[in-house]
């Protein structure tokens, strides 16, 4: 008979946890957050706000002084409507919790990934480190950090449907057109798909000449 484990043991946060916490905590709990470290964090919010008044993405750039204005179509408008509706909840602490937790939440299914595809401990917690210490320049306050989000989640699914080949490919229709609407880095996730595997990858060649073919122009 199995052995159900002890509340204790429950209590024992995983290391995926730790990760989970320690993003979170290093970028909420402190006196000056570094997310807030670029101007661009409340242009992303007044676009918002406006999208919420007009109930509509501009097509015009109402922000610049051009006589006319400029056309312009705001592609993250999803985010900047989640950022706006934050702000106007939560003011700016919850713009930085909202931003630390879209961060910790990537590091922690990362490691959660990395694990499910049979990767022992150590080598999912060294790649998990060098994922999050080479984004830290990317850690702002900005509609991209969703990009980090949707990329660890793209590339589960098809890394999981390469080895288990379920039908969990679904999911990415509604990813893909969630993504653009969130920020335009995610079309990374479709054109990074290639080479996700490194069982299925195969170099790219040329294409052998046949024999007593000619060039053309020759």
């Amino acid at each position: 008979m199995e052995r159900k484990p002890s509340l204790a043991h429950r209590l024992i946060p995983s290391v995926g946890d730790l990760f989970f916490i320690t993003v979170l905590c290093s970028l909420y709990f402190t006196a000056k957050s570094s997310l807030l470290s670029d101007g661009d964090t409340g242009y992303h919010i007044r676009a918002g706000e406006l999208i919420l008044a007009t109930g509509a993405v501009p097509r015009f750039d109402s922000f610049s002084l051009h006589s006319p204005p400029i056309p312009w179509i705001a592609h993250e408008w999803l985010s900047e409507v989640l950022m706006a509706a934050t702000h106007r909840m939560l003011g700016m602490s919850g713009i930085v919790a909202g931003s630390a937790l879209l961060l910790a939440l990537t590091g922690y299914l990362l490691f959660w990934s990395l694990r499910n595809s049979n990767a022992g401990v150590l080598l999912a917690s060294a790649v998990t480190l060098l994922a999050l210490a080479s984004s830290q320049l990317h850690w702002l306050a900005r509609p991209h950090l969703f990009s980090l989000l949707l990329l660890v989640i793209f590339h589960h699914l098809i890394e999981s449907w390469h080895r288990e080949r379920g039908n969990d490919l679904y999911l990415l229709p509604p990813s893909c057109s969630f993504g653009p609407t969130c920020t335009a880095g995610s079309w990374r996730g479709s054109s990074s798909s290639g080479p996700t595997s490194p069982g299925t990858w195969r170099p790219w060649r040329w294409p052998p000449i046949p024999s007593g073919g000619r060039c053309a122009g020759s």
